[in-house]
């Protein structure tokens, strides 16, 4: 007698197989919705620099 039949090695084949495919194409979480980003700050207003003058 084989350790194992032909009819178990099938049996537990098909098993293997489901489980798998259940696994695969189950339910899956949805992606975590990403968060708008924020407003940008008021930006300060530019400061002109005059190089080279004798303007104070």
């Amino acid at each position: 007698m084989p350790l194992i039949t032909t009819r178990r090695f099938m049996q537990t084949a098909v098993s293997l197989c489901a489980g798998l495919f259940l696994v695969a194409c189950g339910k899956q979480e949805p992606p975590p919705v990403a968060k708008a980003a924020p407003a940008p700050a008021a930006a300060a207003p530019a400061r002109v620099y005059v190089v080279g003058t004798d303007a104070a």
